[in-house]
């Protein structure tokens, strides 16, 4: 709570782009998870979210959106996502849906303006794939120590605390770890991504979800063809 307080707000506000990627080390590592007490309900996102906004606002560092089919189509996402949400059967449930999906592509449009070097882009490659690597790491350690007669869930309070969904975010992570070794100069750094891309690998499995495993199929195939 107080290393948000006192160096992710104020930095947030005065470089967006740091506060971009305290967001999504937020997201993905879920800190509040991890710690006990009133420290597990602050609303930490929100916390950083703001400040970094309302910076992105009043910022010089911005950038046009990339001329691309992405923000075409993530556009069209959010305007399908709003006009089901606005012919949901059950409304109180589709709008806290749609809240929490608007504040995740609203926060993605900020992170396209803002990360269009390559150098940024490394940073914010490094906060994803160590974020989910270290559940990947901690997952894969748990079924070696158990022999995998549970499942590996993700943290609590996270958008993948379910075995299935942590499944996922494992698949999305390992072409950033797998990349990111490559990219590596140093032998011990580039050593220790490819041992958690290893163990998410292992952790991925023992979720037993299908999805991840179908995931799995298709993510390390591509990987393999692209090599």
């Amino acid at each position: 709570g107080n290393l948000i307080t006192n160096l992710f707000m104020p930095l947030s506000f005065v470089r967006p782009w740091i506060g971009v990627l305290a967001w999504f080390w937020i997201a993905y590592f879920v800190p509040q998870g991890l710690s006990w007490g009133f420290a597990r309900n602050l609303p930490v996102a929100v916390m950083v979210g703001v400040p970094t906004l309302l910076g992105f606002v009043f910022t010089r560092d911005r950038a046009p959106l990339p001329r691309s089919w992405a923000p075409l189509l993530l556009g069209a996402f959010a305007l399908q996502v709003t006009v089901s949400t606005v012919l949901a059967h059950s409304q109180e449930l589709a709008w806290g849906k749609w809240d929490w999906v608007s504040k995740s592509l609203l926060m993605t449009f900020v992170t396209m303006s803002l990360f269009q070097d390559r150098e940024r882009l490394r940073k914010l490659y490094l906060v994803v794939a160590l974020s989910l690597g270290f559940y990947g790491l901690k997952g894969g350690l748990w079924v070696l120590r158990t022999g995998g007669v549970d499942r590996v869930y993700g943290p609590e309070r996270s958008f993948f605390a379910d075995n299935n969904t942590l499944g996922l975010a494992l698949c999305m992570a390992l072409p950033l770890l797998l990349y990111l070794s490559r990219e590596e100069p140093r032998r011990r750094v580039r050593l220790f991504f490819r041992v958690v891309f290893g163990f998410s690998i292992l952790a991925a499995l023992f979720t037993y979800s299908r999805g991840a495993f179908l995931g799995l199929i298709v993510v390390l195939g591509v990987l393999a063809w692209r090599s």
